[in-house]
């Protein structure tokens, strides 16, 4: 990951799904399996393999995004928070931009679904003049909680 000197990580999870990409990629397959012999008994031969070719490219699109979304991890050390993807650091932003700062000025959390008692949310962390966004998906109640602790409100 390459942490810097005197780094240390306090906070580590994988990304979790977001609930439209476990929704689509879990419609979108059974779906298709009854859309694309409907269009073409009723709607023709032509439009429906542009129906079979939107399926397909739909579910590789959802297949993908599921790959991407599994390799990504995030870290909290000491000094940063980082967003890495297949060990590669993706973005980073240091821990000093938040000091001062109201939580509302660089954080924002958006609840994603709930699984029994569990809320999973998406949190926004940005820095305007840098113009880096990292965005966390399926985040649990305790990694809100814990990016809740930084700036000053």
């Amino acid at each position: 990951m390459g942490l810097l000197p005197d780094e240390n990580v306090t906070w580590t999870e994988r990304a979790g799904t977001p609930f439209f990409t476990l929704w689509c990629g879990g419609c979108l397959p059974l779906s298709s399996v009854f859309l694309i012999p409907l269009s073409y008994v009723f709607l023709g031969a032509g439009i429906g393999s542009g129906v079979a070719f939107l399926c397909f490219i739909g579910i590789l699109y959802y297949v993908s995004s599921f790959i991407r979304i599994r390799r990504t991890r995030y870290y909290m050390t000491t000094k940063r928070i980082i967003e890495v993807r297949g060990g590669f650091i993706e973005n980073q932003l240091r821990l000093e931009l938040f000091e001062g700062r109201s939580r509302s000025e660089f954080l924002q959390v958006k609840e994603d679904h709930r699984s029994g008692a569990e809320t999973y949310s998406t949190m926004r962390i940005y820095d305007i003049p840098s113009n880096v966004i990292i965005e966390l998906k399926g985040m649990d109640e305790d990694a809100v909680e814990n990016f809740q602790k930084l700036g000053s409100d």
